[in-house]
């Protein structure tokens, strides 16, 4: 009989296995000297002893003895702490042993030494003098307030350098393993620990719930848990992350700049760099784009809209306004607020909405049905990530088969469909739960009667059908749920936003049948996969390596020159839309990522090993790109990596429309002040989000008002202006663009049918 698991609990974390990263220490130990020592210094020099009255005044004498000894303190802490900066600056970047560790636990040590210093200083050295007499009273009081005023801020930030000290060395640490199992056990741990901190639950209450925490810290530790050349595994700490993350950066910078010189050779020579949709139908389809973006959106309810329209809040109040016979709203707050905003921000008749559930949990999304009868559609918006619950289906991100009898019948190879667990369990929930309750009657009778294979007529125009749209885990969530639905409803259509990777390439390329999704500028959702994880980690491998046994100062402040000959070492074709490369008779290169150079020799001494590799098509312009080598870096790089798992490689669903700045996208995306930048937009091949860009924007382009108003701009002012490419085509679109005012009478065909209201101030 097999002995139970010991059920896991969250536990202190051992200090036995964490030794303190020297870098993560360098900007705090320089503000600790600034702002906290520096103080103390000009307080023992600016503060100088009364002309008279000084040898009759025990207590003044007593409180220039605790500065004295207090400016001791703070001079071996400070004298400490700048031989800690300058000996990591001056050492290599990668050092096994750390001696700087002991020296920065030597530091916090004295810490609580002057901590307890400064606390006997505020019991028994008192500051009032009165009792001294009144030889020069008011010079004594005043050098003896002094002094107490430097004796409060001292405590009170000593207070706070422990405190930040004890919170934060756990997460700068390098915490150390035997094996990977026990990181990944540590990842389980923590990951457990955060549930409990965040929703106040103790488990996930599903079938096999154990799992959840086990496949999280599966996933996670596949990035974080890594080994140099020693017997150890360690954990990649915050500050080894963000080092090897801004290498990357500066890397690709370099690339993207060469890219755009590229691009802008092209466009002299009249060499198309975009694609779009076919003129006769680039205007419907842009159009139901902004529609469907506004449903998707606002499904995130009442805290995105006062976020983005603070000066309406009055308007979330839906609590005035009882549903009705034919509506059903679950799990809203007392102020029926998600459904007000919904209606609000979306423009849709109230009387549309026919159901809304709020309800969260981990594979467990809030959604609404809208039946819209001028358009003839049934549309279930998906809401995406927003709760710690949703983030928790996110990380679930290990790509599982389908189940065969759930895929429609014209799925290519149904039996090796792949996708991310979290949101097929999400969408299977939401599946499950569109046919029971009050959902079976407001959808899906209708839906069987109006939109089933046998009730489709020649005329689509006439037909009912089923729209799924989502943003971010929403869209994911959506595209499933698209596939679920299509084997009993075949002209249900999907149109996402921020898609994550979702499925394999061969049913990625599928979904282009029936899915449209809006990619804006740097996202990083659509690029963020475990396969594109292990990528970028492969690209902070190398990087590491190359700058690993050099000083520290000349890599934090400045690209280092192997970093440098990386970068020119490795270039290739660029990929761009448009002819092969000889019909255009051009010799046009560009920096390949780092896992597309597979025999290099790094100044450092050690060499890449000729992993095998397959060509992947990277554009529309049919241009072979080595994209997905196996990582075989053990002996080159000081992080020894996993063996690539090629079944977690997924790709963005369905067709792609990536909208992008003309010329280089500002940093800070404020339009109040600097105004929007010009856009344009290009269909773009799966294969081009197969890397993850390190840039400022990557997270700011998430954001969800960013997809309502720039597809909404990119129509309305964008679409008939010259482009510096000299590529992009007149639009017939920018003159019948979706109206905020009711203007019905006058749409033109293809135009959504839905009115909207006037929603300027809110995005």
């Amino acid at each position: 009989m097999e002995a139970a698991e010991p059920k896991r609990t969250c536990a202190m974390p051992s200090l036995k296995r964490i030794v303190l990263n020297p870098r993560a220490y360098l900007t705090p130990f320089a503000l600790y000297i600034v702002f906290h020592h520096l103080p103390m210094f000009l307080a023992y020099f600016l503060i100088d002893k009364p002309t008279e009255g000084y040898e009759d005044c025990h207590r003044l004498k007593e409180l220039f003895r605790w500065l004295r000894v207090s400016f001791f303190l703070h001079v071996v802490l400070a004298a400490m702490m700048l031989a800690d900066v300058v000996f990591t600056l001056v050492t290599r970047v990668y050092h096994h042993r750390r001696p700087e560790g002991w020296l920065i636990l030597t530091i916090f040590l004295g810490y609580w030494a002057n901590l307890g210093w400064t606390i006997y200083g505020e019991a028994a050295f008192r500051t009032d003098t009165s009792v001294c007499g009144d030889t020069n009273w008011e010079q004594v009081q005043d050098r003896a307030d002094s002094i107490g005023y430097f004796q409060h801020f001292d405590f009170v930030f000593t207070v706070c350098i422990i405190g930040a000290g004890a919170c934060t060395s756990y997460m700068c640490g390098v915490h150390s393993g035997d094996d990977a199992a026990e990181a990944e056990r540590r990842w389980q741990k923590r990951c457990m620990c955060c549930f409990h901190a965040f929703t106040c639950k103790k488990t996930v209450e599903y079938e096999g719930d154990e799992d959840v925490f086990e496949t999280l810290g599966r996933v996670l530790g596949k990035f974080f848990v890594v080994r140099y050349k020693t017997n150890e595994y360690e954990g990649l700490s915050f500050t080894d992350l963000r080092f090897s993350l801004d290498l990357v950066s500066k890397v690709q910078k370099k690339e993207r700049e060469r890219e755009a010189e590229q691009k802008a050779e092209l466009a002299e020579q009249g060499i198309p760099t975009v694609k779009h949709f076919a003129p006769d139908e680039e205007e419907k389809r842009l159009s139901d784009l902004a529609f469907y973006c506004r449903m998707a959106i606002g499904i995130y309810g009442w805290p995105i809209y006062l976020w983005f329209s603070p000066c309406y809040w009055f308007r979330i109040f839906g609590c005035f306004k009882k549903p009705q016979d034919d509506q059903v709203f679950e799990h809203d707050n007392y102020f029926q607020g998600n459904r007000a905003s919904f209606v609000q921000y979306t423009g849709v008749k109230e009387s549309d909405l026919v159901y809304l559930n709020c309800y969260n949990f981990v594979f467990q999304a809030p959604y609404c049905i809208v039946k819209d009868k001028q358009r003839k559609e049934l549309i279930i918006s998906v809401r995406g990530s927003m709760s710690f619950y949703d983030f928790v289906t996110d990380g679930l991100a290990e790509i599982v088969p389908m189940e065969p009898n759930e895929l429609p019948d014209d799925i290519p190879n149904s039996f090796d469909a792949r996708t991310h667990y979290g949101m097929l369990r999400t969408a299977r929930q939401i599946f499950k739960d569109l046919q029971e309750g009050s959902r079976k009657a407001l959808f899906w009778d209708f839906a069987k009667a109006n939109c089933s294979a046998e009730s489709l007529t020649d005329n689509e125009e006439l037909d009912w059908k089923i729209v799924v749209c989502g943003h971010s885990m929403g869209a994911g969530v959506s595209c499933i749920l698209a596939i679920l639905l299509r084997k009993l409803f075949p002209n249900t259509k999907a149109f996402l936003y921020a898609t994550p990777p979702l499925f394999d390439p061969e049913t990625a390329e599928w979904t282009k049948s029936f899915a449209t999704t809006v990619v804006y500028g740097d996202d990083i959702v659509p690029r963020l996969s475990i396969s594109n994880l292990a990528n970028l980690r492969d690209e902070m491998a190398t990087h590491f390596d190359a700058v690993a046994t050099e000083p520290l100062y000349k890599v934090k402040y400045g690209v280092h020159g192997k970093l440098k000959k990386l970068e020119e070492d490795r270039r290739q074709p660029v990929a761009v839309p448009g002819p092969e490369p000889s019909e255009r008779n051009l010799s046009v290169t560009r920096l390949p990522t780092v896992l597309e150079t597979l025999d290099t020799t790094i100044d450092t001494g050690s060499t890449m090993n000729t992993g095998s590799s397959t060509p992947t098509d990277f554009g529309s312009s049919g241009t072979k790109f080595v994209n997905r080598p196996s990582r075989e870096l053990s002996n080159a790089t000081m992080i020894t990596l996993p063996q690539e798992d090629t079944t977690q490689d997924v790709d963005v669903p369905g067709e792609i429309v990536h909208l992008q700045t003309v010329n280089m996208a500002r940093r800070c995306g404020c339009t109040m002040i600097l105004g929007e930048q010009k856009l344009q937009y290009t269909l773009r091949d799966a294969s081009y989000f197969r890397r993850i860009w390190v840039t400022p924007r990557a997270l700011q382009d998430h954001m969800v008002h960013h997809y309502d108003r720039k597809i909404r701009y990119l129509v309305s002012d964008c679409m008939d202006f010259e482009t510096p490419v000299a590529a992009h085509r007149p639009s017939r679109s920018s003159d019948s663009w979706i109206e905020d005012a009711d203007k019905s009478k006058d749409k033109m065909p293809g135009s959504p049918g839905t009115n909207y209201k006037d929603m300027e101030a809110i995005v």
